[in-house]
């Protein structure tokens, strides 16, 4: 890991270490779309080989499998029209498939590297279909053709516009100034690495909606899209940075709380929290001052932005991505945790890589 993330590293606890994850404060109800577990059977068999590929691995491959990504969309999208479903949840492996790639430590050392993914992904979404050796980058390609053949031309544009910026920002390796950014800063980022904007403008796609004219006319709606995003990132870096600590990853807002309001590693921990649950108070003032009365699809906008709050809790709550497959429980929530290590998906590519036959 780059030096400049330094501060950050020498602040992550030892193994054995007990800490306290405080209950959120999320509320808002949960829902699962109705086709999601059919769906994500069917896709678990469609793109196993895409992620083997990117994987390296057939182990890999059942434990990323196993995490359900494809249920996040089921959480986030619960209201998709029935015939966007699948491509929606596809999309959810896609990104998190080129999270990993580009979270790979390798990955981060090497400018070269990054700057090869970064033009092979952008390729992808001008249509371009990428050599076979880069999975993540083809899946991509195959899942937006469907995408785009139905979006509405104006959410594709800024669909596009979107995942650029995300991808940019992936390549260009913002984590290596973790050290210096302040948590405004850091936020505004993460709301576009994070798959922030991408995410909320794919829920207008999901719905069949253009909200473009009342996003830009309106700014609280915006302001309710931007909690929602915010929930999205704070609650994946309270969830996330025990499993982060053992590979050195950095980028969360945990250790910028601790630095910034010189804070012990609980005390940051509690104060995460709370600004998780801030974020719903943040969308619910908002969506008071939304003039929904002969709005229908302004309503549906807003109350799938609420399912993006609890449904992204929910997933973080027993997705194997964020807690050993070994855990005694199948659920977590809120309580003590001891860091400790498990394995990942690289630990676990490496103990069983692909064989390759000449």
């Amino acid at each position: 890991m780059p030096l400049r993330a330094a501060r950050a590293i020498a602040a992550m606890p030892s193994p054995g270490t007990l800490l306290t994850i405080p209950e959120t404060g999320i509320t808002l109800p949960v829902l699962r779309h109705p086709d999601n577990d059919a769906a994500q059977r069917c896709l678990n068999v469609i793109d196993r080989p895409y992620i083997t590929a990117c994987l390296n691995s057939h182990k890999a491959a059942d434990a990323f499998i196993a995490a359900q990504v494809p249920t996040y969309a089921g959480l986030i999208y619960p209201h998709a029209l029935p015939d966007r479903f699948v491509c929606l949840q596809r999309m959810m492996n896609t990104v998190t498939l080129m999270n990993e790639e580009f979270g790979d430590p390798a990955t981060l050392e090497d400018a070269s590297l990054c700057e090869q993914l970064r033009t092979c992904y952008l390729a992808a979404l001008e249509g371009t279909r990428p050599p076979r050796k880069r999975a993540a980058a083809r899946l991509l390609y195959e899942t937006l053709r469907p995408i785009m053949a139905e979006i509405s031309p104006r959410v594709g544009t800024r669909l596009l516009h979107a995942m650029r910026e995300q991808i940019s920002l992936l390549a260009g390796r913002f984590i290596r100034h973790v050290d210096t950014l302040t948590l405004q800063r850091y936020v505004e980022l993460r709301r576009i690495e994070a798959f922030g904007y991408w995410l909320t403008t794919l829920g207008e796609y999901a719905l069949g909606f253009d909200m473009t004219d009342d996003l830009a006319a309106n700014p609280s709606l915006r302001a309710a899209r931007d909690a929602a995003i915010d929930s999205v990132l704070l609650v994946n870096d309270l969830f996330s940075f025990h499993k982060e600590i053992q590979i050195g990853e950095a980028r969360n807002a945990l250790w910028i709380v601790m630095r910034e309001d010189d804070l012990s590693l609980q005390a940051a921990i509690d104060k995460l929290a709370r600004m998780c649950g801030d974020t719903q108070r943040r969308y619910l003032a908002a969506c008071r001052t939304v003039e929904t009365r002969e709005r229908a699809d302004l309503r549906a906008y807003l109350t799938e932005l609420g399912h993006l709050i609890s449904g992204n809790l929910d997933f973080h709550t027993f997705s194997s991505r964020y807690y050993s497959p070994d855990s005694d429980t199948d659920r977590f929530s809120s309580g003590e945790m001891v860091i400790s290590t498990f394995p990942g998906l690289r630990d676990i590519a490496s103990e069983q890589p692909l064989t390759v036959t000449t």
